[in-house]
C-alpha cells in the first residue's frame, strides 16, 4: 500500500499538492511500465471518480488490475485522509517524467 502524508486532513494546498505528488511519485517508482494515469468524474449522478490507465509495454490484464486497484487504493486513503484532496484530483493527469 501506498502511504500518503500523514496528518494532511486540514492542511493547506501546498500541502495537499506535495500528498498528492508524493503518491503519484511512489506509485511510479513501484510500476516502472506505468507511463501515466488521469483521474476522472462520472457523469452527473456519479460522485465517484474514475481512473484511465497508461502502461508500456502493455501488460497482461490481470497485472493491469492490480496496478489500477493500487492507484485507486492509494487515492482513496489520500482522500480518506484529506477530503479536500478530492477537488484537487479531479480531471488530473499525472505523467512519468522522463529526463
Amino acid at each position: 500500500m501506498v502511504k500518503p502524508l500523514q496528518d494532511i486532513q486540514d492542511a493547506p494546498l501546498p500541502a495537499l499538492e506535495a500528498g498528492i505528488h508524493a503518491v503519484a511519485d511512489t506509485l511510479f517508482q513501484r510500476w516502472p511500465t506505468l507511463i501515466g494515469f488521469s483521474v476522472h468524474e462520472g457523469d452527473q449522478s456519479d460522485a465517484e471518480l474514475h481512473l484511465t490507465v497508461s502502461m508500456y509495454p502493455e501488460p497482461r490484464k490481470e497485472d493491469r488490475s492490480v496496478v489500477l486497484n493500487e492507484i485507486a487504493d492509494a487515492l482513496t486513503e489520500l482522500v480518506d485522509e484529506a477530503p479536500s484532496a478530492a477537488q484537487l484530483l479531479r480531471a488530473r493527469t499525472f505523467a512519468r517524467t522522463l529526463h
